[in-house]
Parts: C-alpha cells; structure tokens; sequence
C-alpha cells in the first residue's frame, strides 16, 4: 500500500484549543499536515495541522488588557462562550456575562458566528490564554443605579423568583434584581403569608434601601412605599400616656390600637390593673377608649409595650404628689378607730 500511519496530537490540531479532534476533521477526510518530527527508533512520525498556519499568538503583541475589541463567537458551554480574534482564542466565563444573573446561560447571550465587543482582563502567554468578559465593556448598572435612582428613590419592576424569605425583583430601567427580604413587606403581621401573595411575572414598585457596589447588591422594601407607623412613637418616651381604642381581648390580654395610626398592640393581663383582681380582659370591649402608659420603647427594634397598670400608678403618684400621703388620713383622731375595735374582738 506504500501508506504510512502518522501521529497528530491534539495540541497539533489547531492553535485553538480542541476538545475532541472530531470538532475538526472526521475519518475519510484527507488533510494536508506538516511533518515535525521523524523518530526512526520507534518507527513513528509526527504531524501537525497547526503548524500549516502562522501562530497567532505572534499577534498577541497588538492586544492589551484592560482593551475593548470585538470577537466572534465560536463556541457555547455551559460555564462560558469561547470566542476568538485573529485565530487567538479567548473565553468569556459566564460570570463575565452578566451584572445582575449570577448564573447565566451563555445561549441566552451569545450566537455562534456573530460579533461581541469584549475586554481583555487577561493575558496568560505561557498557558497561553485569554479571558475576557462581555459586562465590562457596559458601566456597573449598581453605579448607574446609584446615580440616577439612589437609596430612599422608587423603581419599578417584575418579580423573577421567590423562595422561602424573600423575592427578588428585575428593575424595569437597570440590569439589576433587588433583593425583598420578607421583612420588608409589612411594617407589622405575618410576613409569611403575605410572601405567598406574591407570584413571579408579577409587576409592583419598590423603594429602594441600600446598594452595595462592592458586593453587587441591591436590597428594596415594599413596605417602606408608606411611612412607618412606628414614627408615631417618634416623639415619644417612657411613661407618656396616649389614648387607644380596644380592638380586641382574651384570657391572655388586650389588642389595641393607638388612636391616629395604624399599630396593632398588646397588653397582656398582668399589665391591664395595678390590683390583680381587677386584671380582667373581659371588662374592656371592642371599641372601647383606654388611657395607656408606655412601658418600654425601643424603635430599632420596633418594640412598644403598653400598660393601663403604669398608667394607674402613674396617675396615683399625681394625685399623691398634690394631695398628700395616701396614707394621712391615719394622722386624725378618728383614724385609728377601726384598728382598736379589730383589736378589742381579738382580745375577747
């Protein structure tokens, strides 16, 4: 047959780097090679496809990090895009695609065979290669966000995914998904059952908290879109007396509601008289006014507790301090009276 096998080693395929030599020939095709070496000694020649075109790393020279240049797409992964630029291979990873998806398809971005401006972040010349990204060529959307819609502005948006915690939202203007704690969906009551209203594809406005560019965050609030009853305690402190209306009771207590703001409260039967006999959610009814002492206040915890029990004692104090000693009555002569006939039925 006058036919000779030859060894073509992967690396020898194509300046590129190849997986597979299927991605390049397939067996039946015929190949002009480059013979590069002859080992008489073990009957074996080497060839090489590669070495038929210039090396296009002698190119590198024309190319620096930090740079903008456009590439065409050759080949899609599930971890990147691979694209080249004068037969120089460079990869784009798919945390270079995106600001905002942290997991990206790379197909919902790329085409294979069409153009992408891409910057160079790196050059490796003994490993000889090159990484790119595709979201640096655009400005940070979070320094985009910041200057245009800073903390405290409202955007608008569609949820992209809920989990058991809090929902994320896609900002119609920014590449960008805010972060809803479920915290943030209510200034009070069961943040729990109100996340199960929301559902993904849903449109709503937030307002934004806080963006981190260092961390590429962006956390937002649906309950800051109103103002925070809890500002009415603002100008509030320990044993001031406010006024509220009973919205309901229990044998655990009282559920009220300050007058001129929307806060439901507690207070508890040990809190509703200084006398433990008169401590009886029953006598109060739905509707009914009630004067209420503030025992305890702590606004960055959102934590307020009533009392009518302060507020009596409070206002005996008053009266002490005005009237005298509850206890001077026992300076008249008559005062003593009831003591000495306890006594005098004792000694019989």
């Amino acid at each position: 047959d006058n036919q000779i096998d030859t060894l073509t080693h992967l690396i020898e395929c194509s300046w590129q780097r190849v997986n597979d030599p299927n991605e390049l020939v397939s067996i039946g095709t015929k190949v002009r090679l480059k013979i590069i070496e002859i080992n008489t000694e073990r009957n074996q020649i080497s060839t090489s496809i590669r070495a038929l075109t210039p090396n296009p790393w002698d190119n590198i020279k024309n190319y620096e990090v930090g740079k903008d240049y456009e590439f065409t797409c050759e080949r899609l992964t599930e971890y990147g895009a691979f694209m080249s630029i004068e037969n120089l291979q460079a990869l784009c990873h798919a945390s270079e695609i995106s600001w905002s998806r942290r997991n990206p398809s790379p197909k919902k971005f790329f085409q294979i065979g069409s153009k992408y401006v891409c910057r160079i972040q790196e050059i490796d010349k003994e490993k000889k290669r090159i990484a790119i990204s595709f979201k640096a060529t655009k400005e940070d959307p979070f320094i985009t966000l910041e200057k245009q819609k800073p903390a405290g502005s409202i955007v608008s948006g569609e949820i992209t995914s809920i989990n058991e915690y809090a929902l994320y939202v896609k900002f119609d203007e920014f590449d960008i998904l805010g972060f809803c704690h479920m915290n943030d969906l209510l200034w009070q009551g069961d943040v729990e059952a109100e996340l199960k209203k929301y559902k993904v594809g849903q449109k709503l406005s937030v307002k934004v908290l806080e963006i981190n560019k260092n961390q590429q965050k962006c956390r937002v609030s649906i309950r800051h879109l109103k103002d925070s009853p809890w500002n009415y305690f603002k100008d509030k402190k320990v044993n001031d007396i406010i006024t509220c209306e009973v919205i309901s009771s229990d044998k655990k207590g009282l559920l009220v509601k300050p007058e001129g703001v929307e806060l439901s409260l507690p207070i508890k039967k040990s809190q509703i008289a200084v006398s433990s006999s008169d401590s009886r959610p029953a006598i109060y009814s739905a509707g009914n006014r009630v004067d209420v002492a503030i025992a305890e206040l702590n606004l960055e915890k959102e934590k307020v507790t009533l009392s009518i029990k302060l507020y009596e004692e409070i206002q005996d104090k008053i009266a002490i301090d005005k009237f005298g000693s509850k206890y001077s009555g026992k300076n008249l002569p008559f005062s003593q009276l009831s003591d000495k006939l306890s006594d005098k039925k004792k000694k019989k």
